[in-house]
Order: structure tokens, then sequence, then C-alpha cells
């Protein structure tokens, strides 16, 4: 990620380290069946707040939304935060997510305890 702005790695890493620290941002791992993929694959960056996002990207209420072309990952971002701390609320710990697109419905999916995939409501 460092490079694609021009500075180090070990100064990105520090910078993104510092904003986990502060609650702002969150680091989620993808879920394969296969564990190599699992490894290899880097986790995603969600922030807690999308509007921390939206503020920079010019989008200042919802109808800003309707047209952006970062609308999907504003609105993934959303879904999956929410969803997290619906789950830590109830004492669960969300670890591994697929979010996969059907017929524009998303399907969000968590790794229960005996390792099998069950939608979530």
């Amino acid at each position: 990620m460092g490079n694609e702005i021009g500075i180090d790695h070990k100064t990105a890493t520090a910078w993104l380290g510092i904003l986990e620290a502060r609650y702002i941002v969150y680091f989620l791992q993808p879920y394969y069946k296969n564990f190599n993929k699992r490894i290899i694959k880097a986790p995603k960056l969600y922030f807690y707040d999308t509007g921390l996002v939206a503020n920079p990207l010019g989008i200042r209420q919802a109808e800003g939304l309707q047209y952006h072309s970062s609308r999907g990952s504003l609105i993934e971002n959303l879904v999956i935060t929410e969803l997290l701390k619906y789950r830590y609320n109830m004492g669960e710990k969300l670890t591994y997510i697929i979010l996969k697109i059907v017929l524009a419905m998303k399907f969000i999916f968590s790794l229960t305890k005996d390792k099998n995939l069950k939608p979530l409501k």
C-alpha cells in the first residue's frame, strides 16, 4: 500500500497501526476454504466511521452517494462495520467474512465454530 502513495512500506504500516489503535480503521481477514490462500491474501481495510471516507470524496448527503463511483465500497464498509458492531455486542467476534454480490443482493457469511458457513441475519 505504501508504494501506491509514494511512502515506505514500514511507514505505511506504522501509520495504519496508529489508526487501528485509535479505532479509526480495522483489518478483516478474508475467508477461503484453501488455507494457503488465507495466509497469502491481504486483509481488507475498513473504517469504523464511513463519514471519514465520504467527506474527502465530496459526499455530504445520502443523495450524493447515489451515483458516486465509490458507492459499492462505502456500502460494503457500512454493512460490514454494522455487522461487526452487532456481533461484538452479542459477545461474538467476527473474524472471517465472505462478501458476494448475487443479482445486486449482498449475502454476508461468517465462519461458525463447526467450520460451516451460514448466512447471518
